[in-house]
């Protein structure tokens, strides 16, 4: 089929496609703008290509420049909000200008891996989320790793101030942790960690709040619409809950304290790495001035 024929072709042919596809349109790869062919004529739409799946960025492997570069058809399987998407791309030859043809399905509950369809381990979508909770789970204390705080705090904090809401962090750090892994060992030392994990859990409010291991025996909470007095309610409750916590491993009874750095911020001009330094320096303020304290 030659490629001037092929918007034609679509046109005359929605039926078939929209079978397979949940959204069919053409692209501009360039402007990323969508386009329509009305009578010939290309119209320009109000909208970006990557807002029909929710984005509010280009993706970072956009397979509609490579097709333009390539001039070949590509295929990725795209994952956002526990949904996938397989996107099908192509290139064509509009009025001498070389466009994208973008096939959108939404794969979650349909695409498969391999040949057998009777149980759910098989769905991609659910290989996608495996492989996703790897890249961004703590094996050790089950809670988000560095990637994951490095993708999720910078979305908090944009939704955050898009709201006009506050949004605080509270950085933690295990006093004297080496002198637990010179004593007791590197295991008991991974013991401490992941139940301090869990008492960290214990005390966060909602869905909206997480937690990640920032680094070694450091920790960082997101509390996402708190401000200030808010996120101070929780280092205490979290600094009471680590007072209280019996660490009893091979016998072996061991006293943990924990020092606490606060930073709530509405400034909307921050950026990711200055309100991480702000709370960092809270924290160093609470370890140089004593340990096993808040500061805020």
């Amino acid at each position: 089929m030659d490629n001037d024929i092929t918007i034609d072709f679509i046109e005359n042919n929605l039926n078939i496609f929209h079978k397979l596809y949940d959204v069919i349109r053409v692209v501009d790869p360039i402007t990323k703008r969508v386009l329509l062919y009305n009578g010939n004529t290309l119209v320009e739409k109000a909208s970006s290509c990557f807002n029909e799946i929710g984005k509010e960025s280009i993706c970072d492997n956009c397979i509609s420049i490579r097709a333009l570069k390539d001039k070949k058809t590509y295929m990725k399987i795209e994952s956002l909000d526990n949904k996938s998407y397989l996107i099908t791309v192509l290139p064509i030859e509009v009025n001498n200008k070389t466009l994208i043809v973008e096939l959108i399905k939404e794969t979650t509950d349909s695409l498969f891996y391999g040949h057998s369809l009777d149980g759910k381990g098989c769905k991609v979508n659910n290989i996608i989320n495996d492989l996703k909770l790897m890249t961004i789970r703590d094996s050790l204390t089950d809670i988000g790793n560095r990637r994951f705080i490095d993708e999720t705090l910078p979305i908090d904090m944009k939704v955050c101030f898009k709201k006009d809401e506050p949004i605080s962090i509270i950085m933690v750090d295990v006093d004297y942790f080496k002198r637990v892994n010179d004593r007791f060992g590197h295991t008991t030392g991974d013991f401490v960690l992941k139940e301090l994990a869990g008492c960290l859990k214990q005390c966060i409010r909602n869905k909206k709040d997480w937690i990640g291991r920032y680094g070694g025996e450091e920790f960082l909470v997101c509390i996402p619409g708190a401000d200030e007095k808010a996120a101070l309610v929780i280092a205490e409750r979290m600094h009471e809950r680590i007072a209280e916590k019996k660490f009893i491993h091979n016998n072996e009874d061991i006293k943990i304290t924990a020092s606490f750095g606060i930073c709530s911020t509405s400034n909307k001009d921050i950026t990711v790495e200055e309100f991480l330094n702000l709370a960092d320096k809270k924290l160093y303020e609470a370890k140089n001035s004593g340990r096993n304290k808040i500061v805020f």
